[in-house]
């Protein structure tokens, strides 16, 4: 009968985290000890996970909610972590991969789990409590904060170029003293025309790439690049802040979404259409065409938008 109770808990759980729009669902069978689903919420920057105990077999009526609620939370805890460490970081590696490498990272997720707190609580008829616990993927302490921190690099102390060489001063009638044929004369540049003003572009105010149909996944730490290779955005120094702020870029699954997100792309977003998706094995990265990639640095160049993160990225999966 404990069995026949447990199965219809977990699908009522499960039937509640995938009705949440735009979700990525984690699969439980990869990660150990998770008893229920959690989600990846890329578009509101939130993992959610859920845990459900109860009170040991002889446990005193007095003790049988705080013990349930301790093993919730625990359980929750657990959860919460295994869903986190499915983060995508890149093409190639989830935050699972750099705990292995990374020990800051580990240190990191490992307080970050154990100071969240739910979100929710629920007591059960059977004397079972369930919990909700959400982090957020960017922000202070965050697990986005850490892989940004660690993987792309901290920003550069800005170079200060070295001086040139000091011109030698010329010594008073040394020069004179040279017979004529020595004498090196410096032709005198006739004045350069000032170009035509160029007629001033459209001030975009972000960008939105149209990602649809090309299988692109959501990571914590994708580029936009030409067809060539070149990178036209990733995190530098210059959106360092933003990015561990806000994150790299934001992710909808609509244009009507997107653009309504106005604190990121502004009111006057440029719109453009990837080519293709890049990077093995899995693909996070959109490609534009030499076309748009010109009008993207264009513009960037007017309204210096990329330094701020006023990027989106329209897409098909939420994973």
């Amino acid at each position: 009968m404990r069995h026949f109770l447990n199965l219809i808990v977990f699908v009522v759980l499960f039937l509640a985290l995938s009705a949440t729009v735009f979700c990525g669902e984690v699969n439980p069978s990869a990660l150990p000890g998770l008893i229920f689903k959690g989600e990846i919420d890329w578009t509101r920057g939130l993992v959610t996970a859920t845990g459900i105990g109860e009170a040991p077999a002889g446990s005193s009526q007095a003790g049988i909610y705080p013990l349930a609620r301790r093993a919730a939370l625990a359980n929750a805890q657990r959860n919460l972590a295994g869903v986190l460490a499915m983060v995508r970081v890149d093409s190639r590696r989830l935050v699972r991969d750099l705990e292995k490498t990374d020990r800051a990272v580990k240190i990191s997720l490992d307080a970050f789990v154990k100071g969240a707190q739910p979100i929710s609580e629920r007591r059960y008829p059977d004397g079972k409590v369930e919990m909700v616990m959400v982090a957020s993927l960017y922000g202070i302490s965050s697990i986005g904060e850490t892989i940004i921190k660690e993987v792309a690099g901290k920003p550069q102390e800005s170079i200060i170029p070295a001086p040139s060489p000091e011109v030698p001063k010329e010594i008073p009638g040394e020069l004179s003293s040279l017979p004529p044929a020595s004498r090196v004369e410096t032709p005198v540049p006739s004045p350069a025309k000032a170009p035509a003003p160029e007629p001033p572009g459209e001030y975009y105010t972000g960008l939105i790439v149209d990602c649809r149909g090309l299988n692109l996944h959501s990571s914590v730490l994708p580029s936009i690049m030409d067809r060539e290779g070149k990178v036209l955005y990733e995190t530098d120094a210059g959106n360092f802040r933003h990015a561990r702020s806000i994150g790299l870029v934001g992710y909808y699954r609509s244009l009507e979404e997107a653009k309504a997100d106005t604190s990121r792309v502004g009111k006057n977003p440029l719109l453009l259409k990837a080519v293709e998706g890049k990077e093995e094995p899995t693909p996070v990265c959109p490609i534009l065409s030499s076309e748009d990639a010109a009008r993207l640095l264009a513009a960037e160049a007017e309204s210096g938008f990329l330094d701020r993160c006023g990027v989106i990225l329209i897409v098909d999966l939420n994973i």
